[in-house]
């Protein structure tokens, strides 16, 4: 399914605010509520749409220590490093990039001695080489794709 300029509205509206009563994003699309319904369904169907989330500040939840771990994995176990880190709860976040670090982990805990503990849970993990720790110290920029969607609709 390639989406055309009604399909990325709607999913522009949707990051705005995944809540949207179908009747209210119909009216403001100008289209009718059928058609937004049928549009989301396809969208879902084709992956396009994985799931319907919210975002929250998670400091404001009590976890304020917030790392990035650098992991080199060995390469024959790369697949089995993937599964055991989506496997620990605190990981909110993988991601597989280029170069010699090529798996990027964001962990939150509420504290420092937390942190560390999961920390050496991931060192623990069979198959990481070797990793570095990343202390965030302030996000400056969150952007959810929907201003990218924009960019798509201009």
């Amino acid at each position: 399914m390639v989406p055309d300029e009604i399909d990325l509205k709607i999913l522009s509206a949707l990051l705005r605010n995944s809540r949207i009563p179908y009747r209210k994003l119909a009216k403001e699309l100008d289209i009718g509520e059928s058609t937004v319904y049928t549009r989301i369904n396809k969208l879902i169907d084709s992956g396009i749409l994985k799931s319907f989330t919210v975002d929250v500040d998670l400091r404001k939840l009590g976890l304020t220590a917030e790392v990035i771990v650098e992991i080199k994995p060995y390469p024959q176990y790369l697949g089995r490093v993937k599964r055991a880190l989506a496997a620990i709860n605190e990981v909110i976040e993988i991601l597989l990039i280029g170069g010699d670090y090529p798996i990027h982990v964001r962990i939150a805990a509420k504290d420092n001695k937390e942190l560390s503990r999961i920390i050496d849970n991931v060192a623990n993990v069979e198959g990481v080489m070797d990793f570095k720790i990343r202390y965030i110290f302030e996000k400056i920029l969150s952007r959810s794709e929907s201003s990218i969607i924009s960019k798509l609709l201009a």
